[in-house]
């Protein structure tokens, strides 16, 4: 119970400090950079609101600096926007990038070029899974993610983000409870996203050390066992909800080798 209070309180201070959010204002679409940096030269020189170039699959687009959580705060901004900035009818989009983070976008103001201030934290979200066993023993999973700096791109049209995972695993036996904690890390292979949802594949293998070496009444032989999982999951917003097959053993390192599999749900949230 502890547990789930203190995941609340994070979520809640998460949403405090609003880190992420991808809708915006804006107030013009080009096919090129070259254009859109043009078009603010010509047209938003003397801008005192500062300008944010963000590059997309669908092209460059120019919006002004904010990123808010509704629709209605979107439209509020509009509002309050100069009449030049009005003349081009700006519109309400969403973006799949992290204005906090390096690189994503580039920022104009009075046509100078700056840098978005990077803001770096220790972990970029927490998350909680309940599950099963193979035997049906009851399972718990608290962890914390610190995102992978770069995508992994193997080709132009394969790349993968990811994280890596830290976590504390429970297993619920009537007579003993078991532990492990883990060290993962996890390559997310994303979906062109539909609706608000950005759906994908995770797939990750790392380290355990677990509290014995009986687990589900299996005999694994060492506490040191290698993770393993495979699942789906969709974004929305703030959160990643994952079904995952879930494997630990010590790849035969010691006899007996039984292994242990877990089917597990897990609910994310991204700071």
């Amino acid at each position: 119970m502890k547990i789930v209070i203190l995941f609340f309180l994070l979520i809640f201070s998460g949403y405090a400090k609003d880190l992420k959010n991808h809708q915006s204002l804006i107030l013009a679409s080009f096919p090129s950079f070259l254009d859109a940096k043009t078009f603010i030269k010509n047209k938003l020189e003397h801008s005192k609101k500062p300008i944010f170039i963000i590059k997309s699959k669908r092209g460059f687009f120019i919006v002004t600096l904010g990123i808010y959580n509704t629709k209605e705060e979107v439209y509020k901004a509009r509002d309050s926007l100069n009449q030049k900035m009005k003349s081009f009818h700006p519109f309400r989009g969403n973006f799949d990038y992290d204005l906090t983070k390096k690189n994503e976008s580039i920022l104009y103001r009075s046509s100078t070029k700056s840098t978005i201030q990077k803001t770096d934290y220790y972990i970029d979200s927490i998350s909680l899974g309940i599950g099963k066993t193979a035997k049906k023993k009851n399972v718990y999973k608290i962890s914390v993610q610190k995102n992978f700096k770069e995508k992994i791109s193997l080709s132009d049209s394969l790349k993968f983000n990811g994280y890596f995972d830290f976590t504390l695993t429970k297993f619920d036996y009537n007579e003993k409870n078991i532990y492990s904690v883990s060290f993962t890390p996890v390559f997310k292979y994303m979906f062109s996203k539909k609706h608000h949802y950005a759906p994908y594949l995770f797939a990750g293998v790392g380290v355990s050390y677990f509290s014995d070496t009986i687990v589900d009444n299996k005999d694994i032989s060492t506490h040191f066992q290698f993770d393993d999982r495979l699942g789906v999951g969709f974004e929305k917003d703030n959160l990643d909800f994952q079904l995952g097959y879930f494997h630990n053993s010590n790849a035969s390192i010691k006899k007996p080798n039984d292994g242990i599999d877990m089917i597990l749900f897990n609910i994310l949230y991204r700071y």
